[in-house]
């Protein structure tokens, strides 16, 4: 054996046969003999091996000294996730604490997680199953850990600390000093005081306060009794600071919620305090200090102000609050201690109705008395207070002097979305416009939507059910908004315009002018003119214009006539300006489209032009400017010139296109006027088959004649042009005793060709992306059958394996002959980084089916004798790489053992042998 294969050896063996990379050993301490839930503790820890049990579901139950065991090996995600559901079956009916921890400045990282261990939450001493070792926790506002050297926690060996902060972060997915932690099954209530004026407690409290710890410490005893200063108590444990607020409070009594959060995402709320919000006075709990609060229904606002001594005097802090601020309650940024900063959230209560929370009262209007024709318009607005339909989907019909309404309070989403349907149903069969709007500076950010409508996309004249407003919409390239004060559209009293480039902009979460915009229901139609030179309309167009507006602006008439120069016109109304233009054109007659978008993401083409690429001149549509178009099919390039003038003299610009623009049609930005700037696309047609656009050209290779059984390997192209085969046909692709087959197909939905065709079969896919795109470009694509058999590669007539290694990671072995001899193999690793991930590595991304991939390879056994073989040379193996991930670039990497990147994790050998991308 020489080097090479040595290394390859090693490799190979050690990253398959004991497979701990990414796995980590779990151990279940129970203190019964059957192993049966809910376990002592979970611990689980990186280590070179890792055994799984033969049958996770049915594991054997280990006696130890002083407890029993069950050992697994699984894929272990932070957050107390796991593949075989250890930790949530082991400790399921209990509550936990789970602590997880990282290498030095990788906190929160997966991959650099070093341990993890859930704790159950409570105070009693918890043996390690062989009795040489213990642990306690001591719970308050802090978790102390304390490990023992003995089976009864009495020598202690280290203590170490878990704040309140470390939870909130971690479910932000940040992490502090290396460690994130969690609470696992039903968290700890808050302990919470209810402070009152008067001795008995039966009137409104005057403040109440919620800590959050890692227990509630307050005494069994809850009645009512003195705080030992001017005040009265009433202690107690509550998991909702909402629901026992608005019990104390009431729904008459007004009261200020303040939600403090050691970190700027407001996750897991350390501190609440509710205040009464009644104008007066109040001491706080302490007597030392007091505060005044008051809500102002009529603006939605609110006050609060802090005092330095106990008969507000002294101000020592004023928050003014907006209706925003109470209604959508987001969470505001402030300066603390904390690494990350502070949070805080507020609302309100007690105002005769339920406490809005970030929900949105919706209104929705109708014409018929049974509220179940479809609306005129639906208005969702902020507000303090937020009542629910007792039935979501039998809701109560207000009769108003001009109409019909039907409130509810809801969560709704930007986008016409929302939790019970309420815009969905009310709306459905009609076309709408949804402008959403927004406070100054957030625009698009959802807990500072102040309102939202939908408008039906007509020019009717709608009135609200009181009969003392009404708006009409005017539609063209633009919608303008025009409310009156009167029911019948005539006194107006404001008019707003939407434009198209919001509905674009707000496609890709974008904003504009702090608005949103969207259409719902069917989107109106282009409105389209083709241009012909011919009287009579018959021949193939010279150009054909499509416009996008707020309505098709057609006439009714769409026959052939002039269009007052030298050019005839159809006009019309159409929804799609890839089937009208193929249709226009036909096969035969090629042609160039130009689509045009006042955003750089090319969301919502506002102006689309397809172009007779036949070479000669033509002239615009208005006969005073000219172009000239061609298509090269043999190197699939197009160019487009236009001229000044009419005859294809005066060149203004001239765009020269290559192959990946036409096929793969990417959007390609462009400096304009628009606030974002704007984007292009281009694509062909007429060329002897279908656009290409949206298409794959597909072979599938077969190892069976008829092309029935699955098939073992699938490549995917985006050609300029895809032209389907007449007829199905299955061909001998290479033939002898390995012979493979092959068909050929053009696909719209590629995901469901891949699936029809692999079925059963799981599969590994490799998805190349054009240079320098960050993969944003798709080129082509291999899907190779991930099986562990040994199958022809059709792209050289090589053989590779495909397995999946217990961390996620993917291993390919290439052979040079169908044997698929280990000897003889080249073996390298895609690290689970990059799989499933849509991480781009090398312009690759790399996927795999939803159905398990092979663990093993499986390869038939043979009674031939295994000859010598020599290594193969490293050429040899930059071929085969490069064979079965076309294109690949790879740099020279010398023999090495266990070599980290300083990034990624380090585990896997690397050889000429053994590749590991990345």
């Amino acid at each position: 054996m020489n080097l090479y294969q040595f290394f390859i050896i090693v490799a190979f063996y050690l990253h398959r046969v004991l497979p701990t990379a990414g796995a980590k050993t779990s151990v279940v301490v129970y203190k019964d003999d059957k192993c049966k839930a809910p376990a002592q503790y979970v611990s689980i820890t990186s280590s070179l091996t890792c055994t799984p049990q033969a049958n996770h579901y049915d594991p054997v139950c280990v006696k130890g000294a002083a407890g029993y065991t069950v050992s697994d090996c699984i894929n272990y995600n932070r957050g107390g996730w796991d593949d075989v559901g250890v930790v949530r079956d082991t400790l399921e009916g209990v509550s936990y604490l789970g602590v997880e921890k990282y290498m030095a400045g990788r906190g929160g990282q997966g991959d650099y997680m070093t341990s993890a261990k859930m704790y159950r939450l409570d105070e009693n001493c918890y043996s390690n199953a062989e009795g040489t070792a213990s642990h306690r926790l001591t719970l308050d506002r802090s978790a102390t850990i304390t490990t023992y050297s003995d089976a009864t926690c009495t020598n202690v060996k280290s203590t170490s600390m878990i704040r309140m902060e470390v939870i909130g972060v971690s479910q932000a997915w940040a992490s502090m000093d290396d460690m994130t932690a969690f609470f696992g099954g039903v968290p700890p209530n808050f302990t919470v005081v209810g402070v009152y004026d008067d001795s008995t407690c039966s009137n409104a409290p005057t403040q109440i306060t919620f800590s959050q710890g890692f227990k509630c410490v307050a005494p069994p005893d809850v009645t009512c009794r003195s705080d030992g200063g001017s005040h009265f108590a009433i202690p107690g444990c509550v998991s909702s600071f909402t629901d026992y607020s608005a019990a104390l409070f009431g729904a008459k009594s007004p009261y200020l919620i303040v939600e403090e959060y050691s970190n700027p995402w407001c996750r897991l709320a350390e501190n609440v305090t509710t205040y009464s919000a009644d104008g007066s006075c109040h001491t706080n709990a302490g007597g030392t200090t007091s505060f005044r609060a008051s809500i102002n229904v009529a603006d939605s606002t609110a006050t609060i102000t802090m005092y330095s001594d106990s008969e507000c005097t002294f101000v020592t802090s004023d928050t003014n609050l907006d209706g925003q601020a109470l209604s959508s309650s987001p969470c505001m940024l402030y300066q603390c201690e904390s690494r990350y900063n502070c949070g805080r959230r507020y609302s309100v209560g007690g105002l005769g109705g339920p406490s809005s929370q970030g929900k949105k009262t919706a209104v929705v209007a109708y014409e018929d008395s049974s509220c179940l024709s479809t609306a005129t318009s639906v208005t969702l607005k902020s507000s303090l207070t937020c009542t629910p339909q007792a039935n979501h989907y039998d809701p109560v019909c207000v009769k108003g002097a001009a109409g019909y309404t039907v409130s509810d309070c809801i969560n709704y989403n930007r986008g016409g979305w929302d939790d019970v349907g309420v815009v969905r149903d009310t709306l459905e069969g009609v076309s709408y416009l949804g402008v959403e709007k927004y406070m100054a500076g957030r625009g698009g950010q959802g807990d500072y939507m102040t309102s939202a409508k939908m408008y039906r996309l007509d020019e009717n004249c709608y009135s609200n059910a009181e009969g003392t407003a009404s708006h009409r919409l005017t539609l063209d390239r633009s919608a303008t908004i025009t409310t009156y004060s009167d029911a019948t559209c005539t006194n107006v009293k404001s008019t707003s315009m939407i434009r198209m480039e919001v509905i674009g902009v707000s496609q890709a979460w974008a904003s504009m002018d702090d608005m949103t915009a969207f259409f719902g229901g069917v989107p109106p139609n282009f409105t389209v003119v083709g241009v012909y030179d011919d009287s009579t309309c018959s021949n193939a167009p010279t150009q054909i214009t499509f416009s996008q507006g707020f309505k098709c602006v057609a006439p009714p008439d769409v026959t052939c006539r002039s269009d007052g120069g030298s050019h005839f016109a159809i006009p019309g109304c159409v929804s799609s300006f890839t089937d009208y233009s193929a249709a226009l054109f036909g096969a035969k007659s090629p042609y160039l489209i130009v689509e045009e978008y006042s955003n750089p993401w090319c969301r919502l083409a506002e102006n689309v032009t397809t172009y007779s690429a036949d070479g000669s001149c033509h002239t615009n549509a208005g006969g005073t400017t000219s172009f000239r178009a061609s298509i090269n099919v043999a190197d699939s390039t197009a160019t487009i010139t236009m001229y000044s003038d009419s005859e294809c003299t005066f060149v203004t610009s001239d765009t020269n296109l290559d192959g990946q623009a036409l096929s793969s049609s990417p959007c390609m930005l462009y400096q304009c006027e628009s606030r974002y700037n704007c984007g292009r696309r281009y694509s062909v047609g007429g060329l002897g088959g279908s656009s290409s656009q949206g298409k794959k050209s597909v072979v599938v290779v077969y190892e069976d004649s008829y092309c029935a059984i699955s098939p073992i390997q699938l490549t995917f192209t985006t050609p300029m042009q895809c032209i389907p085969p007449t007829a199905a046909r299955c061909e001998t692709l290479f033939g002898g005793p390995n012979a493979v087959y092959e068909t050929r197909e053009c696909v719209d939905n590629l995901d469901k060709f891949v699936d029809s065709k692999f079925q059963s079969t799981a599969y590994l896919i490799v998805e190349n992306y054009a240079n320098g795109t960050s993969c944003q470009i798709l080129n082509s694509g291999t899907i190779y059958a991930a099986d562990g058999k040994c199958h022809l590669n059709a792209t050289d007539g090589t053989y590779f394996t495909i397995i999946q290694e217990m961390d996620g990671s993917i291993a390919v072995a290439s052979y040079p002959t169908s044997s698929c001899k280990e000897s003889e193999a080249v073996n390298f690793i895609v690290d689970s980084w990059y799989v499933n991930t849509d991480r781009c590595f090398g312009d690759r991304i790399f996927r795999t089916s939803k159905m398990a991939i092979a663990t093993t390879i499986s390869i038939p056994a043979t009674s031939t004798p295994i000859p010598q073989t020599t290594s193969p040379s490293v050429t040899e193996i930059e071929a085969r790489l490069n064979t079965m991930f076309p294109a690949w670039l790879w740099d020279p990497i010398p023999p090495r053992i266990f070599e980290s990147d300083g990034y990624h994790r380090g585990h896997h050998s690397h050889s000429p042998g053994h590749r590991h991308f990345p």
